[in-house]
This record gives C-alpha cells, structure tokens and sequence, in this order.
C-alpha cells in the first residue's frame, strides 16, 4: 500500500494542505518538512486516525478526540480527502461531515428522535451496569453458579453491539455519577438484604438484567441501522458523532465515500479493514498524542500531574499495535527474534535437506551494524537456551561486557526502531515517522535513510522532520514542506 496524496481544507495549525506523494520514487521515503508550529505532528496523527481509527467502531473514540475542543467551528463540508494505492487499484477516500440540520426534514427529524433513544439507552444502560456490579460484588460473589453468572454476563456486556460500537460519544459523567451512587447504595442498603433467600435475589437479579441487556441489543441494532442508511441516502457511509450528544444543539457526524475502485464499491468496510493493517505510526515520547482523550492532555499541564495521560497512552499502546513510541525494546523482544530466526533456519534445513537459512546470521549483522562498536549475543550459558542476552563492547580486540542500559539513546532509538518494524513484520505498508531524528547523530541522521530500506525495503515512509540531514540523503523532490515552510534549506540551495 501507497499514500498518494493527502488534502485537508482546514484543522488545527494545518491550512489548505494538499501533499502528493509519488508512487515510483526510489526510495519510497518522503520527509516532511515545516518551521516548528506548522503541523507536521498533528498532519501525521490525522492521518494515521482517518486510515486505522475513524473506519473503526472499536477505535473510533481515538478519532473523536482531535475534534475535542475545536468542532464547534466546524461546519458541513469535505474534511479530508486520502488517495491511496491498494493491491494495483486507486482508492480516493472523502470524509466529509454532516450536520443534523443540513439533512432532509424527513431524515432529520429521524435522526433527531434517534438520538433521543441513544440518549435514554445512556441512562439504562448506565443503571445496568450498577446491576451487575451490584450482582457480581454483593450477592453472588462466593457461589459458583455467581461466579459463572458474572462470567456470563461480563461476555454479554463486551460482546454486544452497544459496547463494541464506539461511534456514538456517551456521557461517561452519568456513568461516573452512577458507581458513585452504587457504593452509597450498597453500603446504606447491604443489610437489608441479610437474611433474605439468596435464590430468590439470583432468580430476580439476573432475569432483570438479562431483560435490560437484551433491550438495549435491540435499541443498539436500530440505531446503528438507521443511521447508516440515513448516510447511504446522502452517498456516505456513516463513521460516527464528533461532538456530544445534546438535544438543544448542533450534532455533528462524519461519514466517507470511496472512489476510483469498481472492485470495492459494493464493500466499501472490507477494503477499509485491510487498510487499518497497513498504517502505522510512531511518535517520539516527547510529542502529545492527540489520539488521547483532550482531559488526558491537559492533565500534562496541570502541576505535572500526567498521571491520566500516561495511563491513557498505555490503554492505547495496548488496544492498538500499530502505534509505537520508539524507546527502550523489551529484552525478551529481541530473544523472540533471535528464536525466530533460528526457527527459520532450521525448517529451510528441513525443506531443503540440510541447507540451513542465513536468518539468524543476517539478524545478528544487523544488530552489530546497528550497534557499530558493540555487539548483542545469547548466553550459551543461560538455563533454558535463549533466555538471557550479553551486550558486549569491543575494545582494543577484546570483548568487554556492559548492560544493555550503557548503550546510548541514539543505538536504543535505533534498535528499537529494527526490532518493532522485524518483530511486527511491517511490509508493504505506509509508516508515518514523527520526528525520527531525535537522539541521533547528524551522520546517524543521514544514514537513517538507507536503514529504513534496507529494514523495510517494500514500505513507504512518511517522516516529519527538522532535520537537514535527514533531508539531504534524499533528492530535493522528495521533501515535501507545509506552511510555515522552513525559511533556509539545504535542499533548496543544491537546486
């Protein structure tokens, strides 16, 4: 998969963008280059949210909150516009946003008693889940067929359309408000329930949750259904509410359309799945991930109390592989490869009756290229084998070792870098690259160029850098700048 060109009208710092990327440059790396302020960071961010989470009912929450803060100045119009090249077919993805008021009077009056119903199912829904709370906590907790019943709920609950559906933003404060409620009501009514036939409590708990469950399935189906052929009368398909739901205002909504393919016009989902898999981004801890929710954000600033941003970065490092901050790489990461790499040795020995792989020989000259002067190493001491490895220094001939925390940021940063694009198997894919530089050596910043090749030669590299540098080992037609572009440029002055 290519990026081929990126336009957005208007948001944030970013002002009439409009990037080409060309399919056939050799290398398919392309710096991205602005004054500080211009919007790289938030242009590669966008991008990476309008392929892998704004087409996701699962990550659609990520997307919504760039908007956090800035969609009341947002009105209907085209958002976005992504081409892309997929499997020899160019694939022109619009995303565009629609206003309750900008729909048919008929669809718009729909749409708003929708929303009421979306409305109620927070309030039910949030009352639900201080049932099973209060089912699983305070009357089934010691029994088996409790614990079973818990279970069974717990899958119910995350399995059901109306969890795995984040397109619809809900009022987390209610939700808050009701467990709050729940631990004044279990403490101020436990003992009215002592003494009473457990058997009758589980009969009639668990008859009355399974009711609301099943009702809010229903509600769920039918608000997802609606509003997607409310969309589909528009020519878009429906992605999601940007803003928060409120009866007395603007609600905004964004949906997409897919051009240019005759393959994919009767499934437009499909495509969109495969695409999620091929984009990926990584971000320097240093930069805010806009992706987080904006309460996260300014808890950054807040006396230092990042407490929330750093657990919301870890959720989404969790719920989403394709993001990586590109740090410290865990040991056990880099035996995985060397285990790997001797598995796939092996089996060609296997397939080809003795000839064993270069796999594992390739890996390790990779790691000391990486590591110029150092070099990693199993333990062949290590109970059981590939359990530990050795940094070792090499000085003077000799062999000296050190810990793996003595290696610079520069050879972390750039270790980590191989080992996350190997150990994911990243190929043929769009790798968006904010700030690559940082920690490197000028000469390091140079080299990076032919390393991303030669690690990933079938990937196309998007990098937002400051970097002349970096810049340099490329051709001047491969930078691509943004306003405020940079005001001297290496670039320029070789032209």
């Amino acid at each position: 998969m290519k990026l081929l060109r990126v336009q957005v009208p208007e948001f944030r710092a970013l002002k009439n963008v409009d990037i080409s990327f060309e399919p056939d440059f050799k290398p398919s790396i392309f710096p991205l280059a602005s004054q500080n302020g211009g919007g790289k960071s938030t242009l590669l961010q966008l991008i990476f949210s309008l392929l892998n989470c704004a087409t996701s009912k699962e990550r659609f929450k990520y997307f919504r909150n760039l908007f956090s803060s800035i969609y009341e100045s947002i009105e209907e119009k085209t958002f976005a516009r992504i081409d892309i090249l997929y499997e020899g077919d160019i694939l022109s993805i619009e995303y565009k946003f629609l206003v309750a008021s900008g729909i048919t009077p008929k669809d718009e009056k729909k749409i708003r008693s929708l929303l009421h119903i979306r409305n109620d199912l927070e309030e039910s829904y949030a009352d639900f889940l201080v049932y099973v709370y209060f089912l699983e906590k305070e009357l089934e907790k010691e029994t088996d067929h409790g614990r079973h019943l818990a279970n069974e709920l717990d899958h119910r609950i995350h399995d059901s359309i109306f969890m795995r559906d984040d397109r619809f933003n809900f009022n987390t404060e209610k939700m808050i408000e009701s467990y709050s409620a729940l631990e004044h009501f279990i403490s101020s009514t436990s003992k009215n329930y002592q003494g009473r036939k457990t058997e009758e409590l589980k009969g009639k708990s668990s008859y009355d949750l399974f009711l609301v469950l099943k009702k809010n399935e229903l509600k769920a189906k039918l608000i997802s259904s609606e509003f997607e052929e409310t969309f589909l009368r528009s020519g878009l398909s429906f992605l999601g509410q940007i803003n928060s739901f409120d009866a007395n205002q603007e609600n905004l909504f964004m949906g997409y359309h897919i051009s240019g393919s005759k393959k994919y016009k009767n499934d437009c989902n499909e495509v969109l799945e495969r695409v999620r898999e091929k984009i990926f981004l990584t971000i320097p801890e240093t930069q805010i991930c806009l992706l987080t929710a904006r309460e996260a954000r300014q808890s950054l600033f807040d006396n230092h109390e990042d407490f929330q941003y750093k657990r919301e970065m870890r959720k989404l490092r969790q719920n989403m592989e394709e993001v990586f901050i590109p740090s410290f790489i865990p040991t056990k990461t880099i035996l995985k490869e060397f285990e790997k790499s001797r598995d796939e040795d092996f089996k060609n020995a296997i397939k080809t009756g003795g000839n064993y792989g270069s796999n594992y020989t390739k890996l390790v000259q990779d790691i000391k290229k990486i590591l110029v002067n150092k070099r990693i190493d199993l333990d062949p001491k290590a109970t059981p084998p590939l359990s530990r490895i050795k940094v070792f220094l090499e000085e003077d001939d000799e062999l000296k070792e050190i810990y793996p925390e003595d290696l610079s940021h520069g050879e972390l940063k750039q270790l980590s870098l191989y080992m996350w694009l190997r150990h994911r198997n990243i190929k043929d894919a769009v790798v968006l690259m904010d700030e690559i530089e940082i920690a490197l050596h000028p000469d390091w910043q140079y080299q990076i160029i032919k390393d991303l090749e030669e690690w990933g030669p079938t990937n196309q590299y998007i990098l937002a850098t400051h970097s002349y540098e970096l810049c340099t080992a490329l051709t001047p037609s491969h930078v691509k700048e943004i306003e405020p572009k940079l005001s001297t440029s290496r670039n320029h002055e070789s032209e």
